[in-house]
């Protein structure tokens, strides 16, 4: 694969994602041909940031749009460094269109549900009447369709790894506030 192309949409092998996992510097290429497949329609751009932000591994942009609610705004998916420690393409690609690409689709047809709009007066009066539990349930419902979408799709692209299956129920349980 020519990851210099300009606009190129590919299909990432393993032997690509290899690469430019282990080059940091092949990444902005390869993250921006990469196929988003079904979530294309909903992502403006993929980008690689060289700085981590907390542990995360991705992020997904909304625009202002959608913070504003309303539907129809492409959002802006992040690859952070800690993405590259992902070995399998499967598990990136999962977490890539199964999960930030789910938040874009959300954010482009349904952005209340992804960014709730709630005023600081609502917050304290949630906080104050103890229903911390039932504020976070409202911050993590996009969370909680994202990983469910990981889920529904486990091994579409090939067997994923059992970090990565166990990574997206832990996601999906503590989206849900549930405890074992």
């Amino acid at each position: 694969m020519n990851i210099s192309s300009n606009k190129m949409v590919v299909k990432l092998t393993q032997a690509d994602w290899d690469r430019a996992r282990t080059n940091p510097l092949l990444m902005p290429e390869l993250v921006k041909a990469v196929d988003l497949e079904d979530k294309a329609q909903f992502v403006s751009s993929v980008e690689y940031h060289s700085k981590t932000i907390g542990n995360g591994l991705m992020l997904t942009q909304p625009p202002i749009s959608s913070v504003l609610g309303e539907s129809g705004g492409k959002s802006r998916i992040i690859i952070l460094p800690l993405a590259r420690h992902l070995q399998r393409v499967q598990d990136f690609l999962g977490f890539l269109i199964d999960h930030e690409g789910a938040h874009a689709e959300l954010n482009y047809k349904h952005p209340r549900k992804v960014v709730p709009t709630v005023t600081r007066e609502t917050i304290e009066l949630v906080l104050r009447k103890g229903y911390l539990k039932a504020f976070r349930m409202i911050n993590n419902q996009g969370e909680s369709l994202a990983f469910q979408n990981q889920l529904a799709n486990l091994d579409k692209r090939g067997r994923n790894s059992e970090y990565y299956a166990i990574t997206v129920l832990q996601g999906l349980r503590d989206s849900l506030n549930l405890t074992y």
